[in-house]
């Protein structure tokens, strides 16, 4: 459960993501169920742990109102397969990553 977070990064592995009222942050995401964000807007996902960079995230947004490219919702997009920075990296390389905001555009 992500609460109130604005402009970062998060590295999730769990079986089950739910964001709310959160801005601008960067999701890299391994979860067996699809992401659910409410209340919230500019926030990009990726999966992680995607080694070949084809891999892609679709999320379940509860203030939706599509995009024209089909590629998510006015609250959210996918990040490119080339801006993917936590590709391949393992858990405590992905954290360290995150924490010094090389995914904050």
């Amino acid at each position: 459960y992500v609460e109130e977070c604005t402009q970062g990064a998060v590295a999730v592995d769990s079986r089950q993501l739910r964001i709310h009222d959160s801005q601008g942050v960067a999701f890299y995401v391994a979860v067996s169920s699809t992401p659910i964000m409410e209340d919230s807007s500019n926030l990009k996902f990726a999966p992680w742990r995607d080694e070949d960079g084809t891999g892609d995230v679709h999320v379940q947004d509860f203030n939706r109102v599509l995009r024209d490219d089909g590629m998510g919702t006015c609250n959210w997009s996918t990040i490119d397969a080339t801006s993917r920075v936590l590709t391949g990296l393992n858990t405590e390389e992905a954290v360290l990553s995150a924490a010094r905001g090389l995914l904050c555009t």
